[in-house]
């Protein structure tokens, strides 16, 4: 790790696996070609059907040849995404928090420096970017998208008041894959809410947007996030029924 932790503080990426690992390789390769050192590295399989430890193990050994504080677990029952990422939390040590999840890559090499960078400079207990959502059809990429518009950015920096009341009474249009956590901000609030199961990041936002706790926009794309995972509403009922849930609980 770097020496200097006031200058180049320590970071967390969190590598959360659920039935893909075959997704882990693009994954791994993005956060070993990370320009910035002072990374610790959470590989966390949430009870897989096909869990792999063997195959895990391996990509967490090519791991700690740069980066010497990885981390392994494995859930025996699966929980959830929300649960996991409280658990994940609950084991890492970093100032700072990235989700990454198999299959998604970091954009670029600096996407952890800038990010890092983008934190200290401006003290944000948490901040989202844009991400690059991939879609495929038997392996081969047919259509990328980049979200959120640049527009809602605007609106999040300009008019935070019309971004409340668009994320309140429209939809969510920030991703929990493209945004960064410091720990003074789950210090803060708390971790994400145990009442829903696979959306963890929609109402986290609700709840700090009720709070006026502001949500910093970094402009640049952070991640490339392949789409038909488990947390995409247009293929999970479980999804839709958490989603239902927060629009509920949020008109009370």
């Amino acid at each position: 790790m770097i020496n200097n932790p006031e200058d180049n503080p320590l970071i967390t990426v969190f590598i959360l696996v659920y039935n893909n690992e075959s997704g882990m390789r693009q994954t791994v390769d993005s956060v070993l070609s990370q320009t910035y050192e002072n990374i610790q590295v959470i590989i966390s399989d949430d009870g897989s059907n096909n869990y792999d430890n063997e195959t895990l193990s391996i990509y967490a050994d090519e791991l700690k040849k740069k980066y010497p504080d990885v981390k392994l677990f494995c859930n025996k029952q699966n929980v959830g995404t929300v649960k996991h990422l409280n658990n994940v939390i609950k084991n890492s040590d970093g100032k700072y928090m990235m989700p990454c999840s198999s299959g998604d890559m970091l954009y670029d090499r600096d996407t952890i420096k800038k990010i890092v960078s983008f934190m200290e400079k401006n003290h944000a207990l948490i901040a989202s970017g844009r991400h690059d959502d991939v879609y495929k059809d038997n392996g081969n990429v047919f259509r990328t998208v980049k979200r959120p518009a640049s527009y809602f950015g605007l609106m999040m920096n300009v008019f935070p008041g019309l971004f409340r009341k668009y994320m309140f009474d429209v939809k969510n249009v920030l991703s929990g894959s493209s945004t960064c956590y410091s720990r003074a901000l789950f210090d803060k609030y708390g971790g994400f809410d145990e009442q829903y199961r696979l959306v963890e990041d929609y109402s986290y936002y609700l709840m700090l947007l009720k709070n006026k706790q502001k949500i910093h926009w970094i402009k640049d794309t952070v991640i490339i996030h392949e789409m038909g995972g488990v947390s995409n509403g247009d293929v999970n009922p479980l999804v839709m029924k958490d989603l239902e849930k927060i629009k509920e609980n949020y008109r009370r």
